[in-house]
């Protein structure tokens, strides 16, 4: 009975840590690698780069076909996303249609080269939405800054590839 008691509260903590549409960690649970990751990075002296991905134009996609097919819009892109990252990298689902992709090693010219493969790929799939293009905001970790500060950087290169015209890699 011990071991079914320790077994439920695993699954109760992996539960909470993950998001139920996409399965990839969700906000919560990208906190804690966040801080696990930036700490680690530090530790080792590793380069550290984060990808803020947001779906374009998401609420046209939401308001003309309905949730399920944002659902299925989110869920796509989500595997694409996991895809197209290496195996030590993370996807987070941060919220609605954002994802924050944490990229232990990557420095920022290869965090744009991921990122551009991303983008690349989003564009390609084929949804049953219509297509789908994604923006994305690259920052590199360093000394200077924590991880809220770099943070803060990629969301506002996000939004500069969002004024940009979308579709693009800041």
């Amino acid at each position: 009975d011990v071991w079914r008691d320790i077994t439920a509260e695993r699954e109760l903590e992996r539960a909470a840590l993950t998001d139920p549409l996409t399965t990839l960690a969700n906000r919560r649970g990208g906190e804690e690698a966040l801080k696990r990751e930036v700490a680690r990075c530090r530790r080792v002296n590793q380069t550290l780069s984060f990808l803020m991905c947001d779906i374009d134009n998401f609420k046209r996609v939401n308001d003309s076909q309905g949730h399920a097919a944002g659902d299925r819009v989110i869920r796509g892109v989500a595997r694409i996303i996991a895809r197209q990252l290496r195996g030590t990298d993370l996807a987070i689902r941060w919220g609605g249609e954002e994802f924050l992709c944490i990229l232990p090693g990557a420095d920022i010219h290869e965090a744009r080269h991921i990122a551009e493969r991303i983008r690349a790929a989003v564009g390609a799939a084929t949804f049953d939405a219509g297509a789908v293009t994604i923006s994305i905001g690259c920052a590199q970790l360093d000394a200077s800054m924590d991880a809220t500060g770099t943070l803060a950087m990629a969301d506002a290169r996000l939004y500069e590839a969002k004024a940009s015209g979308r579709n693009a890699v800041r």
